[in-house]
């Protein structure tokens, strides 16, 4: 692959992970249900994040990582759990998507030492866990 071609995709690698995310969730039976508690989910993990910066070292935790984890677990945990069909359909494309803009963000972070690989796994934790506990919020209430 080109590497600036490489590079922008990290440059933008959170908003892939969300054209990637929506995308999915619009194959979903209930699409319109998802991609707004999506959409809430984004706002929640934006604000955690800055105020994680806030409290300690402002690249703490890694952003970008934490947007795409976010985005990552958040479409596994509703086509695992609800539409498992699809899942076994097609999701080996998202996922080799999804990976795309993990290994091109990781690749800018270390190379241009935006992040240490503290702040990167810190991100994927932290974007995971929203990820996961925005669907199961969501999950418990509608049934």
């Amino acid at each position: 692959m080109n590497n600036y071609l490489f590079e922008k995709i990290g440059d933008c690698s959170g908003e892939f992970a969300q054209i990637i995310a929506t995308t999915c969730l619009l194959f979903s039976k209930n699409f319109c249900g998802w991609i707004f508690i999506y959409a809430i989910g984004i706002l929640i993990n934006f604000f955690v994040n800055k105020k994680l910066q806030n409290i300690g070292n402002k690249r703490m935790p890694s952003g970008h990582f934490q947007s795409i984890f976010y985005s990552l677990s958040f479409v596994f945990c509703v086509f695992y759990i609800t539409e498992k069909n699809l899942f076994n359909k097609f999701w080996t494309f998202p996922t080799f998507l999804f990976f795309i803009c993990i290994f091109s963000c990781a690749n800018n972070c270390i190379e241009y030492k935006y992040h240490s690989p503290i702040q990167i796994f810190a991100g994927a934790l932290v974007g995971t866990a929203i990820g996961c506990l925005t669907f199961s919020s969501a999950f418990l209430f509608n049934n």
